[in-house]
């Protein structure tokens, strides 16, 4: 908190459920992580969606990253090399690997265990570092349930490719996507 200097004081910080929480009304909530993924039954996640929504003030939006893609449902590792860094706090991290794994994909339920590992070149591997046990929800039932919730709209922004069949990192309100190896897409959800 020290950081954020007399700002500080604009900040709450609420360690409580979701769903039964009385928070001030804002202008824009997030639920970024894919975190709502944690909700693995229907009405379990309406709830959660109804309560967000009550926290809105009229005509504030509420935004939900979301990932898919024909990679999402199958078992799978990727690695990805994060170049040695300096934090804001002046401390000095080290070149490591990062690595998202895919596990336990259940076609039925649609649940799904993750792990993400770090591997370093000098030191210990730490495996399963952070588990995810998770729900993968897709489009339209995350719109369908945003809107059995309350709002009135749930906008799929997803982004395009480049040349290269890299992300181009610009999202665009899309009614058609053709499905992908992997794609991340944003919702959002008006009041």
């Amino acid at each position: 908190m020290q950081k954020l200097g007399e700002n500080a004081k604009r900040l709450q910080l609420i360690c409580d459920d979701v769903s039964s929480v009385d928070t001030p009304q804002t202008d824009v909530t997030v639920a970024f992580n894919f975190s709502y993924s944690i909700f693995k039954d229907r009405d379990q996640l309406i709830r959660y969606f109804r309560a967000t929504r009550k926290s809105l003030r009229r005509e504030g939006i509420f935004l939900l990253d979301v990932f898919g893609g024909i990679e999402s449902m199958s078992n799978k590792k990727d690695k990805r090399v994060i170049p040695a860094f300096t934090s804001l706090d002046g401390k000095r991290y080290p070149k490591f690997t990062y690595i998202w794994g895919q596990k336990d994909f259940n076609v039925i339920t649609h649940e799904i265990m993750c792990h993400i590992h770090f591997e370093q070149s000098r030191g210990p591997i730490l495996k399963n570092a952070f588990t995810y046990d998770w729900r993968l929800w897709t489009l339209p039932e995350l719109q369908d349930c945003l809107l059995e919730a309350g709002f009135k709209s749930a906008t799929s922004y997803i982004h395009g490719f480049d040349q290269d069949g890299d992300s181009d990192d610009i999202f665009r309100a899309r009614k058609k996507y053709t499905n992908e190896l992997g794609w991340i897409a944003y919702l959002i959800a008006d009041y």
